[in-house]
């Protein structure tokens, strides 16, 4: 990207006026509209639009050559560029304001996207951006910046939430893939080894029907998930619809725990 945008001319709104986000939460988030003079002075590039400036787990700017980071939603959006950000700066992850306040443990939802992620942690679930569907990774491993999110929060099930072409998107299937690989050889999240460890001993139990787990099973393309939700007395049509096994019998009564990947 160059340092210099040029846009259509626009009026600029009076309002925010984001689907599924309210003005007020896009004002807590420090959401503002920018002028392309403007834009130059506070993040270092040219354009118009809505700044979305990103902060890191303590509600500190993040920066990013000595410059506090911001993608800015165009108004002039085109098919081919909706966002922009400085030339040379790197991706980051967008985490909303109130994401220190929301259920720890909980679903851990991934966005492609801010503004999705603030739809999301508006309605009070935990949830982050990606400036892209790649964000996720950097130099080949999990970015900095998620590994802080996934040991602070300690998700019992992640899912990566794309855009509308996410099923006619094959990048966004690898991705999906590189995630999940990431995430469950990473010796550093003690969460997941313990969830792996207690899912390899359960398969190794007399229920046959644990064995259906191995390898963990896609719930199709578009969502990651890494769950640990237990259960007792149900049937194992029951345990088939929550951990995608192909199973079927009558009860299982034990407590079991479901990685779906």
């Amino acid at each position: 990207m160059g340092n210099i945008l040029e846009t259509k001319p626009a009026d600029k709104p009076a309002q925010f006026n984001r689907a599924g986000v309210s003005d007020k939460f896009l004002t807590l988030a420090g959401c503002h509209h920018v002028g392309a003079d403007q834009c130059v002075d506070l993040y270092g590039c040219r354009a118009e639009g809505i700044a979305i400036p990103f902060r890191s787990l303590d509600g500190q700017p993040i920066v990013d050559n000595e410059k506090p980071f911001a993608r800015i939603r165009l108004y002039a959006a085109t098919d081919s560029q909706k966002y922009h950000q400085r030339s040379g700066s790197q991706p980051h992850i967008y985490i909303p304001p109130n994401f220190r306040e929301l259920s720890r443990g909980s679903t851990l939802y991934i966005t492609e996207g801010e503004f999705k992620a603030m739809s999301l942690a508006e309605s009070g679930f935990a949830a982050i951006g990606l400036c892209g569907i790649n964000g996720a990774m950097r130099d080949g491993e999990l970015h900095p910046e998620l590994v802080a999110v996934l040991e602070f929060h300690k998700p019992a099930r992640v899912a990566f939430i794309g855009d509308s072409d996410t099923v006619l998107n094959s990048d966004f299937a690898r991705e999906v893939a590189k995630l999940r690989k990431a995430l469950f050889e990473s010796k550093r999240f003690s969460f997941i080894q313990d969830l792996a460890s207690e899912l390899n001993e359960q398969i190794n139990s007399d229920h046959e029907w644990l064995r259906a787990l191995a390898p963990f099973p896609s719930l199709g393309i578009g969502t990651l998930t890494l769950t640990a939700e237990p259960h007792h007395e149900t049937s194992l049509r029951r345990c088939q619809k929550n951990a995608g096994s192909r199973v079927s019998g009558t009860r299982c009564g034990q407590p079991c725990r479901r990685v779906s990947l």
